[in-house]
């Protein structure tokens, strides 16, 4: 098993559909490496953000980068006005500088933006941190609730004592989780 041994991502993603060239160039200039087949770098993908799994070309240190898809789109804010989704990058920036002492946040190592970058090309904001090897919360739950047997009550009772201990956690650093409770 070598550094990117990436066997449980898709083979036919390529990162590059949601990543500019010009985003691929700074973070090759940042001495970001992501993994040599761009399609089995991906980790996740959401609906504002694509997270790779890179390494540090002189550390080798493994790294998580999210970038931003669409830094110049417009969202509808749960208030209803339109905001850009930049205003979420510099939310999520202070947010990850602010819960470094918190041992349920990885460790941030810095964010890069278009006015920070190294090009004078418009880049997506990105996000650089610790990369945590494991599975999704989800994932975990939907194949603890497949198996048929006594310890799936009690695997899925102390995944959500876990999701709990997390938030009350995050809480005492002054920040409030409200992903997807809407």
């Amino acid at each position: 098993m070598g550094l990117f041994d990436n066997t449980g991502l898709d083979p036919n993603y390529t990162p590059t559909d949601d990543i500019w060239q010009s985003t691929l160039d700074e973070l090759k200039r940042r001495g970001i490496e992501v993994h040599g087949s761009l399609s089995r770098g991906k980790v996740d993908d959401g609906a504002t953000a694509v997270v790779l799994k890179a390494a540090e070309t002189g550390s080798r240190r493994v790294v998580a980068v999210k970038v931003y898809k669409q830094p110049n789109q417009q969202v509808l804010h749960r208030n209803g006005d339109s905001i850009p989704m930049t205003n979420f990058f510099e939310n999520e920036r202070r947010m990850l500088a602010g819960l470094q002492r918190c041992p349920a946040v990885p460790r941030y190592f810095y964010s890069v933006d278009t006015a920070s970058a190294l090009t004078t090309q418009t880049i997506q904001p990105f996000h650089v941190m610790e990369f945590i090897e494991g599975q999704r919360v989800t994932k975990f739950a939907e194949e603890s609730l497949a198996r048929d047997n006594e310890q799936r009550t009690e695997r899925l009772i102390n995944l959500f004592q876990d999701v709990l201990k997390t938030i009350e956690s995050i809480h005492q650093f002054g920040y409030l989780h409200d992903d997807g409770f809407r």
